[in-house]
């Protein structure tokens, strides 16, 4: 009785010990060690390597007032570090349950090995966490218990893995390619967030990404609502301090050499200059908020790959990226250049390059019947909308330069859960000449569509929507089926953020079909993925 005693006034006074003060960056200067595997300079960590982490690490100490801090990144700078360090110190200092999302099951068994390997590098948490024993559930892949916490490693994707576990501490990685919504409950990171409740005053959280495209980056809104700080370093001539931006980085014509011009004295700064340069970020001031008085709980950063430590990607090497993007650009291939902005300079892409006037769109109109090709068409295509009560039909020209025509729209009413019949049936009559047999049977032609020019073209492709659980999905699969041969493709909607969404098009899923054994059939209906995001912008 007197050990158990003993026991729970041990335990009660530990649970009631004021928490140490912990800086993040002054534990991972002292503790933190880089294990082989995880870096490519294994070793005693430095913040001098890379000294806008320290900033960074500063906010995420539970020290600093602010709840949520935010890194729009570069892909490979530094973000994921300052998580290890983070989710060490507070294993060792401030421990209690965290919580760290990915955006894809893969990606979080990845993290969860640099956490393994780091833990087994640091002896400050040597005995504070679980060994891992493949008979223990307390150190497992998602799973990670310590004293006074545990660690979950799982995927953004799912609410029954950020609805079930109360966490003070929230790591999101790679925000912008987390789902748009999820299982119908809304944006993740609020679905997240909502698990901090219980702890008010004491949460923190952590979100980092490379942006997507503009207007739908999930990281540059988070970015946008906290102070938006840039580093700024000061120029080996002048001593002025400013951003490294794109635009003051030049390079020769031959690309054997890449420098930066000071935008205040025009001074040429050589990349060598670099490090002494970034010393600054060690000292308070360097990191200039553009939004200084922003919701009151979000620190947020941007870190651009011009900032990289000299040994990693460097500015010659991203001019040279730079001028294939934009060769790739210029015959009309954007994504080398959505990947230059996204993953280097860390800024959204705007896949709309223009915006056009409504009066001067009118402006531009053609008188043309309907159903007839004017001059200019080269290839016409056809898509369809399912609704409950309807098929709406569009019927589009194509000319050079992706230079567009709207030849028909209509909305054909009439059930569309029963194949073949009611605006199904409508929709074969406008589309195609029926040729019926005798003994049945029927052929199928699609329409002439007069053209300007004297001749005769016809629909070379129609998409169909086939959306997921709704009730005519299975009229819409009979249909494409049945026109299969005259190019009817069966297409979905891609999610908001996923990979798909950033792809216009992409090559078909599995089948939907099964064969004798169950499986998807390798001949059945396969439908194609429309990047609904980056169709619209």
């Amino acid at each position: 009785m007197a050990d158990g005693f003993d026991f729970a006034l041990r335990t009660l006074a530990e649970a009631m010990r004021p928490e140490p003060v912990l800086w993040v960056d002054e534990w991972a200067a002292e503790h933190m060690m880089l294990p082989a595997g995880n870096s490519a300079e294994h070793g005693k960590y430095r913040v001098e390597r890379t000294p806008l982490a320290r900033e960074i690490m500063r906010c995420l100490s539970p020290g600093h007032p602010c709840r949520r801090v935010v890194v729009r990144g570069a892909s490979q700078m530094l973000k994921t570090q300052v998580g290890l360090n983070w989710i060490a110190a507070v294993m060792d200092a401030a421990p209690a349950t965290i919580l760290a999302l990915m955006p894809t099951l893969p990606l979080s068994k990845r993290l969860s090995m640099r956490i393994g390997k780091t833990i087994a590098a640091v002896p400050k948490l040597r005995g504070k966490v679980a060994e891992p024993r493949s008979r223990d559930s307390r150190n497992t892949i998602d799973t990670k218990e310590f004293s006074g916490g545990t660690l979950y490693i799982t995927t953004a994707g799912s609410a029954s893995n950020l609805a079930e576990i109360p966490a003070r501490y929230i790591y999101g990685d790679e925000i912008d390619r987390w789902d748009g919504d999820v299982d119908g409950e809304g944006d993740p990171v609020k679905v997240a967030e909502a698990r901090t409740t219980t702890y008010r005053g004491r949460e923190k959280m952590y979100y980092t990404s490379s942006p997507l495209l503009k207007g739908y980056s999930r990281i540059t809104r988070l970015f946008d609502i906290g102070t938006q700080r840039w580093c700024h370093l000061p120029c080996p001539h002048c001593e002025t301090a400013h951003v490294l931006a794109w635009e003051n980085v030049h390079w020769d014509e031959a690309l054997t050499h890449a420098w930066m011009c000071c935008p205040h004295c025009g001074g040429v700064i050589e990349e060598s200059s670099k490090p002494v340069m970034q010393r600054a970020a060690l000292e308070p001031g360097a990191w200039i908020a553009a939004n200084p008085s922003p919701d009151g709980e979000t620190e947020s950063f941007h870190v651009s790959a011009l900032y990289a430590p000299i040994g990693w990607i460097g500015w010659l090497d991203l001019a040279r990226e730079y001028i294939d993007a934009q060769r790739e650009e210029d015959i009309g291939n954007r994504g080398p250049m959505q990947v230059f902005q996204n993953t280097r300079l860390a800024l959204p892409y705007n896949a709309g390059k223009e915006s056009i006037e409504l009066d001067t769109l009118i402006a531009r109109g053609e008188d043309y019947p309907e159903l007839n090709a004017p001059w200019g068409v080269l290839k016409i295509t056809a898509g369809v909308d399912v609704q409950h009560d309807r098929l709406a039909l569009s019927i589009w020209g194509w000319g050079r330069g992706e230079e567009c025509w709207l030849l028909y729209w209509g909305e054909l009413y009439g059930q569309t859960v029963v194949p073949h019949l009611g605006a199904w049936a409508e929709l074969e009559e406008v589309l195609f000449e029926i040729e019926k047999h005798e003994g049945g049977g029927h052929s199928y032609l699609w329409r002439d569509i007069p053209h300007a020019g004297g001749a005769a073209l016809r629909i070379s492709s129609l998409s169909l929507d086939t959306s997921d659980g709704t009730a005519t999905q299975d009229a819409a699969y009979s249909f494409c089926r049945r026109h299969r041969a005259r190019s009817v493709l069966a297409v979905k909607g891609a999610s908001e953020t996923g990979s798909a969404a950033r792809t216009i098009f992409s090559p078909p899923r599995p089948s939907v079909d099964a064969d004798k054994k169950h499986k998807a059939w390798k001949f059945g209906l396969k439908p194609y993925m429309v990047g609904t995001v980056a169709a619209k912008d």
